[in-house]
């Protein structure tokens, strides 16, 4: 975390696993929103001015229904969508990342939707986010 006068700026948010909810109860509530608006606000410091920050989530997929329809409308319609790992655009290893253009980003995040809309149960999926402006 940067701290530059009252405001936070997060370079990085990491997210393992939390997607996984249970749903044991029809009384339990669901985490979807909680975690959006989480995700939300940690990034929105850098809208106000600072760089943009980087969200990577890795999750194994369980309810194949729920959880892409989070990523692909909940988190797709609040940020850039893009595949980590294997076959990551946009880093080569010791490099950083250098700001894509916007039919670059476009690109990546339809692969990244194409990736989510194929994965079936079991899969392991590690997918980076950078909030819409």
């Amino acid at each position: 975390v940067v701290h530059e006068g009252d405001s936070r700026h997060w370079d990085v948010v990491l997210g393992c696993e939390i997607l996984y909810w249970g749903g044991w109860s029809l009384f339990d509530e669901d985490t979807r929103g909680p975690l959006l608006a989480t995700l939300r606000a940690a990034c929105d410091s850098s809208s106000r001015g600072g760089s943009e920050t980087e969200v990577a989530l890795a999750f194994t997929v369980r309810d194949k229904g729920r959880e892409t329809r989070f990523v692909l409308d909940d988190i797709g319609g609040a940020f850039w969508l893009r595949l980590l790992g294997d076959g990551e655009k946009g880093e080569e290893e010791g490099e950083e990342e250098v700001d894509v253009e916007e039919g670059e980003r476009i690109q990546m995040d339809a692969a990244a939707r194409a990736v989510m809309v194929a994965a079936v149960e079991g899969d392991l999926l590690l997918l980076g986010a950078r909030l819409r402006t």
